[in-house]
């Protein structure tokens, strides 16, 4: 059995990887620590942190980092406290380029100083790169939603009202149209 230190600064109320690795971490019979570091602080916590720690094999930090762009590479981050350059290969990141716009901060996870993983926020704003006009009547069919692609080149579906430039919010976990920015 291995102890697995996972330390984050908590930035948002949720946070599912932290929890899921937790989970998975534990149901794979190893003991594991969490550092939630701007909920708990003061000295008996801080001092179970170090005591915890110094028993830990693994140490995987979860770190803000804010999305760069794409190439052959893979996708690249600045890490927003060291403002070093980390880069995810494609099939880490799946699907979350379609989220992704220069500059959107997310959560990173790293072992032994390398990126192995990332979560996107809950919600995301994204330009509406192209939609087709509203046309009155249109309501009438039952259907109040029309297709629009997005500046990432994600298509969803969203309300007659929306326009071409317009920011949405779209939830990462679903794809959904989630309301105007």
């Amino acid at each position: 059995m291995a102890s697995v230190f996972l330390s984050y600064r908590r930035v948002e109320p949720d946070r599912g990887l932290a929890r899921y690795l937790y989970r998975f971490l534990g149901n794979q019979d190893h003991e594991v620590f969490i550092d939630e570091t701007d909920i708990r602080v003061g000295t008996h916590w801080q001092r179970s942190i170090d005591e915890n720690l110094r028993r830990c094999e693994w140490f995987v930090p979860l770190i803000s980092a804010s999305y760069l762009y794409s190439d052959g590479e893979g996708s690249h981050f600045l890490d927003q406290e060291s403002f070093e350059t980390l880069t995810l290969s494609g099939d880490v990141m799946g699907n979350a380029l379609d989220f992704l716009v220069d500059g959107t901060v997310v959560e990173m996870l790293k072992y032994n100083g390398n990126p192995i993983g990332l979560e996107l926020p809950v919600v995301v704003e994204l330009a509406v790169a192209f939609t087709e006009p509203g046309v009155r009547g249109d309501s009438s069919s039952g259907s109040v939603t029309k297709p629009a692609r997005l500046e990432t080149g994600l298509e969803i579906k969203v309300p007659l009202f929306i326009k071409e430039g317009e920011k949405v919010r779209v939830a990462t976990a679903t794809g959904e149209f989630g309301g105007r920015a």
